[in-house]
């Protein structure tokens, strides 16, 4: 899609109540069987990882062809207004409503099960979440997958990636680096509390519509409210 590798759809079938979906059959590895097969190809898979991020950032999307990131996180804010503080609540909605509403693909679930390597090609998979807005929202969304998801449970963070956690926190460390093209690690540090934020907003709208225990939730809110405190903007 719009110059994007991904496993070719052929059909569409009627499953039980459900519908699936048919693909052409991918002779491939995942980026995380990869790494957990060979960990010396670290720094090869972090320079493809981030080249097809570039690639899918540096696509423009007419208006229409794709939802909206923006308007799903504002709804993820609303939704979260009963929880927070009266002043949190405000600021955040504030913050969310100022992130301009770029005409960049966002793949919305970009992490190393997402990414395949066949022989010499990188292909991705699971374009349901496909959408459009600015990259500080695929930047959210892979520091829950790389990071906030295994703050509380590392094991269960390696299982879902399918490689330690130390390794998927490093492989997001230096795929932040590259993707942003700094040094300074105050400048990095500033972006990534920016995406922490929004990450924090969508695992705690997760957490409690999935009743995943109030330690999560708690860990979320905190961050959301220190991190706030330190920032007055969502955009780099």
């Amino acid at each position: 899609m719009k110059g994007i590798p991904t496993a070719i759809p052929y059909d569409v079938l009627r499953v039980g109540e459900g519908y699936g979906s048919v693909f052409e059959r991918l002779s491939a590895q995942s980026f995380s069987k990869i790494l957990a097969n060979d960990p010396s190809q670290f720094n090869t898979l972090v320079a493809l990882f981030v080249g097809v991020l570039k690639k899918i950032h540096g696509t423009e999307i007419q208006k229409g062809e794709l939802p909206s990131f923006k308007e799903t996180a504002l709804d993820w804010v609303k939704f979260l207004q009963d929880y927070l503080s009266k002043e949190d609540g405000a600021k955040l909605q504030k913050m969310m409503e100022a992130i301009p509403d770029l005409p960049r693909m966002i793949h919305g679930d970009y992490h190393t099960k997402n990414v395949m390597k066949q022989g010499d090609e990188v292909l991705l998979i699971d374009m349901d979440t496909l959408s459009y807005g600015h990259p500080i929202f695929e930047l959210a969304g892979m520091y829950l997958s790389f990071v906030g998801f295994g703050q509380l449970n590392p094991n269960g963070a390696g299982e879902f990636l399918g490689i330690p956690y130390s390794l998927s926190c490093d492989f997001f460390e230096k795929s932040l680096a590259l993707y942003l093209g700094m040094n300074n690690p105050q400048q990095i540090e500033e972006v990534l509390r920016k995406a922490r934020i929004i990450g924090y907003v969508r695992l705690a709208r997760w957490s409690i519509r999935r009743h995943q225990g109030q330690e999560l939730i708690d860990h979320c809110f905190k961050n959301i409210h220190l991190l706030m405190a330190q920032t007055d903007g969502l955009y780099f």
